[in-house]
Parts: C-alpha cells; sequence; structure tokens
C-alpha cells in the first residue's frame, strides 16, 4: 500500500535485485557493492571480486577535479575547441564512426583532460554505451580482458604508448565484438610504434581517426 503512494515504486525481492547488478558491467557491479555494503561484502559477492583494471570515465573525472591531486582539472580552459569538435565526430554513433581513435600531441598539452571531458558528455548521451577506461599502472592482461563486456562499449587507454606491446590482444578484441570503439592517448613520439600496432593488427586507415594536439 505504502509503495502505491509513490510514483514510479516498485518492490524487488532478492532475485528481481541480483539480476538488476547482472545486467551492469563490472566496475559498475563493484562500484554499486562498495557503495551499498563495502569492499568486504563486495568480496564476498563477486566472483571476481579484485580491483578494476578498467573503470568508468566518471571515476576518471571524480580523481581529475581532486584539489588534493597533484595532477587536476580544476584550473580554467581556453580554446580546443576544433579538437573537441573532432573527437565528438569521431564517437558519434550516427555516422560511420572509426574503430580507433588515436589523441597525440607532446606530453602537458591536455590530452587527458580533453578525453575526459569528450567521452564524459559521450558517456551522459549515451548511458546504453559503457566508456571503459584502463586504471593507471594496469595491464592490457588476460584478467583485464575478461572484465570488458560482450556488448558495445568505448574502451580507453591513455599513454598506450607506454603498453604498444599490449594493444594487439585489445585491437583484437574490438574486431571482434560488435560495437566496440577504441580510443587511444599518447605523447607524439610514441604515435609511429603505435601505428605499427595497428599495421599488424589488421586495422586498416578507414577504421583509423587521427587528433593532433598541438601548441
Amino acid at each position: 500500500d505504502e509503495v502505491k503512494n509513490h510514483p514510479g515504486w516498485t518492490i524487488l525481492d532478492r532475485r528481481g535485485l541480483g539480476r538488476l547488478l547482472g545486467d551492469l558491467p563490472l566496475h559498475l557491479r563493484r562500484s554499486v557493492l562498495d557503495d551499498t555494503w563495502g569492499p568486504v561484502t563486495r568480496r564476498q559477492l563477486l566472483e571476481t571480486p579484485g580491483e578494476d583494471s578498467f573503470i568508468g570515465v566518471h571515476t576518471v573525472q571524480d580523481r581529475r577535479l581532486d584539489g588534493g591531486a597533484l595532477l587536476n582539472d580544476l584550473g580554467a580552459t581556453a580554446g580546443r575547441v576544433e579538437e573537441s569538435t573532432a573527437i565528438d565526430l569521431a564517437l558519434d554513433r550516427a555516422t560511420d564512426w572509426p574503430l580507433v581513435v588515436l589523441v597525440s600531441g607532446r606530453g602537458g598539452v591536455g590530452k587527458t583532460r580533453l578525453l575526459v571531458e569528450r567521452l564524459t558528455r559521450f558517456q551522459e548521451e549515451n548511458l546504453g554505451i559503457p566508456v571503459l577506461w584502463l586504471s593507471p599502472g594496469r595491464l592490457i592482461d588476460a584478467d583485464a580482458l575478461r572484465e570488458l563486456p560482450h556488448t558495445p562499449a568505448v574502451i580507453v587507454v591513455d599513454d598506450a604508448h607506454r603498453l604498444t606491446d599490449h594493444l594487439r590482444a585489445l585491437l583484437e578484441y574490438a574486431k571482434h565484438q560488435p560495437g566496440t570503439q577504441i580510443v587511444l592517448g599518447s605523447r607524439g613520439p610514441g604515435i609511429s610504434t603505435i601505428r605499427a600496432q595497428l599495421v599488424e593488427a589488421d586495422v586498416r586507415g578507414h577504421q583509423v581517426q587521427s587528433v593532433s594536439l598541438n601548441e
């Protein structure tokens, strides 16, 4: 009777809650359980209880907006309109979007901040397509690949020039999982090595969109 007094409310039993939780990507399942009951219960409930190799873009954004962090995005920005538009177009699923988006530039020009801003916007406009960001310090190994969904997703690897030997497995995953898009951030000198990896993985030129950040 009480539920009837609240539009949109419903009653879910344990099975119903389990189904809702099971429909979420692994990184969101961990987040929901941590926020609700804490890490100890999360480890008891999940078959894969450990730390995420991939995290959601909103988690990345929250970290970048932390004033206590050495690298944060709290300062003012100017420009980058052309580059922002190019990234938005490359992510636009209403068009013939590329399999791989390469965003390159020297260290300190704002690659990560720009990626966070544009991919957060994409996530808010495409709630059914998770944006998964490789956690700093993580490798693209078998455990990480097992975290990836078998549904359309955008996978982000920042500083990809440090992981060129590990990109092949991720590219193969993307080629065989419909709806998957890979976004790679790289410092300028590393882009040639990444391009070589793309060639070896038989990723054609028309499947790659490059966005360069100049001074």
